[in-house]
């Protein structure tokens, strides 16, 4: 009833005043006109981390953020990913599995698919070659700006001796 009234008498008012007068928030109005249901309310951040608990024991801790988001869509309750990865980083309790997954995925599309190991000794010697050669030492990470793990130690470096000196 308070959206049909406000939506006859848009050309007269503004919507933030009529919404403010009437108590009703401004982007339920326009879920109203869009046909959504205004009555649905937003999970606050401790709802929502909850939820996000219980779905995480419930699925023992298999889904880090992005299967996580879906999860709870499919639930019926709407959340954006950086939402659900700032909360599930809460209070340092990090349970996402992003990190683990991206590099099992590199492992797998950069180094074992198609591969066929003779022995679990040449799979091992393989394995420690990607890992403690390439991927620490010379592999160019997106989250460190395409630099390697080694690069970025050494401009982190040069930046801390550089500010040492400015100080």
């Amino acid at each position: 009833m308070k959206y049909a009234w406000i939506d006859a008498q848009r050309k007269s008012y503004p919507l933030p005043a009529m919404c403010e007068t009437l108590s009703v928030s401004t982007s339920g109005y326009r879920a109203w006109k869009r046909g959504g249901s205004p009555g649905r309310k937003r999970l606050t951040d401790a709802q929502l981390l909850a939820l996000i608990t219980a779905i995480h024991k419930e699925l023992k801790g298999a889904y880090g953020s992005p299967r996580m988001v879906r999860e709870l869509r499919a639930r019926g309750f709407p959340a954006s990913k950086p939402r659900v990865e700032r909360l599930m980083r809460h209070n340092g309790n990090c349970w996402d599995n992003a990190p683990t997954e991206s590099f099992f995925n590199s492992l797998k599309n950069e180094r074992v698919h198609g591969t066929r190991y003779t022995t679990r000794a040449d799979a091992t010697a393989d394995l420690f070659d990607y890992i403690e050669v390439f991927y620490n030492r010379s592999r160019r990470h997106s989250t460190l700006g395409y630099r390697s793990p080694v690069q970025f130690l050494q401009d982190w470096i040069r930046t801390q001796h550089e500010r040492k000196i400015a100080a």
